[in-house]
């Protein structure tokens, strides 16, 4: 253990001497897809279908030295789904059985995480990220239709969300560097939330995975 201590401050020590740090901050979208898991509910079939789900925001962060990075931010993020349901017993006429549900979930997301860049050359940056997010919702409804004889639609909320999730995420970058100030940053990701969404519809905990792109600008 004493010897990785000692390997971790080495490295940023020698960072340090030829890297000077400073702060940097920027913009980024990412499209997000998601892996939910569903509870089956009598007495009928569903089939899951994700709608467009993505992220948006700032970012903002500081360089250590050469190597090594801390980012935060603070994103907008969309994370809608919709159940269709096929009956088994169907009560003709029944106002009351759903056809299809759609969930509109607006969460606003912190990011915090280390990056380490293990490949630095004068135009492109690669490097590895490892971080955790805390997702916040804001925003949520669920729209309700009918088809049977009414073709009625219902919008409420739905009071079994989760108001808070957390995630572990880590990521591969890559940086196309334009000159000393701006860059651009390209990230696939992977994320493993901690708990369901919702919290009777989903048995386990979803993961998530996309691909974020970003400007940054260091000051």
């Amino acid at each position: 253990m004493k010897i990785i201590i000692t390997s971790i401050f080495c490295l940023i020590f020698y960072g340090a001497q030829a890297h000077e740090p400073g702060m940097f901050f920027g913009v980024s979208g990412s499209y997000d897809s998601y892996g939910y898991s569903f509870v089956s509910q009598e007495p009928f079939d569903h089939t899951y279908s994700q709608r467009t789900s993505y992220s948006a925001g700032l970012n903002f962060g500081y360089d250590l030295n050469e190597m090594f990075s801390l980012r935060s931010g603070v994103l907008y993020s969309k994370k809608d789904y919709e159940l269709d349901f096929e009956f088994r017993v169907i009560t003709p006429g029944d106002p009351n059985i759903p056809d299809l549900w759609t969930y509109k979930n607006s969460y606003l997301e912190i990011p915090l995480q280390v990056d380490y860049r293990f490949v630095r050359k004068e135009k492109i940056n690669v490097g590895a990220s490892l971080g955790w997010i805390t997702s916040f919702l804001v925003k949520d409804k669920r729209i309700t239709i009918s088809d049977a004889g009414t073709g009625s639609t219902y919008v409420n909320e739905n009071t079994d969300l989760n108001k808070t999730l957390m995630a572990l995420s880590a990521s591969v970058s890559f940086e196309y560097v334009f000159n000393e100030t701006v860059s651009v940053l390209m990230e696939p990701y992977s994320r493993w939330w901690m708990q369901p969404f919702d919290t009777v519809s989903m048995n386990e905990n979803p993961t998530s995975t996309g691909i974020s792109i970003g400007l940054l600008i260091r000051l």
